[in-house]
């Protein structure tokens, strides 16, 4: 066996030479080894039960013998399972069932290959700066109408 560590938690998981592939996978028990690969839901949480993570892993087993022999991958497996757990709990299970072999096993080696990751994007063009304020407000045009005109607000003919 060898341990997987992520984030706080230390999961064992079986050697690669002992896969179990999912004709294989009674959908009614929790193996050993599937327990040792999420502990989450079996340490007494009213949250992370042992009936959520076989939802999940029933749903994962399930969706891969649809599929079959196309990759299941996590964004397409989450998509289809609902009201089971956020993304990162149902991507801990796909890990597991995978490294055990319950899914994706002899998978297309086409779709196997995870996407590498997106190259860094350009950073964003900076803002345009603001105008500095002037020292008065600009005109509008009709102050020329109002301004020294003793004949009304109105004056008809030429600017003089």
């Amino acid at each position: 066996m060898f341990q997987y560590a992520l984030r706080a938690h230390t999961f064992l998981l079986p050697p690669t030479h002992s896969v179990r592939p999912s004709q294989v996978l009674d959908l009614d028990a929790i193996t050993p080894e599937e327990r040792a690969a999420s502990p989450e839901f079996f340490q007494g949480s009213a949250v992370k039960t042992p009936e959520r993570y076989k939802r999940i892993r029933n749903g994962l087993v399930e969706l891969w013998r649809k599929q079959r022999p196309r990759y299941l991958s996590k964004t397409a497996a989450r998509k289809q399972l609902k009201d089971c757990g956020d993304v990162n709990v149902i991507g801990r299970v796909h890990e597991a069932l995978e490294r055990m072999g319950a899914i994706n096993f002899g998978a297309e080696a086409g779709d196997a290959a995870p996407r590498p990751p997106a190259a860094p994007r350009p950073p964003k063009p900076a803002a345009p700066r603001a105008k500095p304020a002037t020292e008065s407000a600009p005109s509008s045009g009709l102050s020329r109408f109002v301004e020294g005109n003793d004949q009304g607000a109105f004056r008809k003919g030429p600017r003089s």
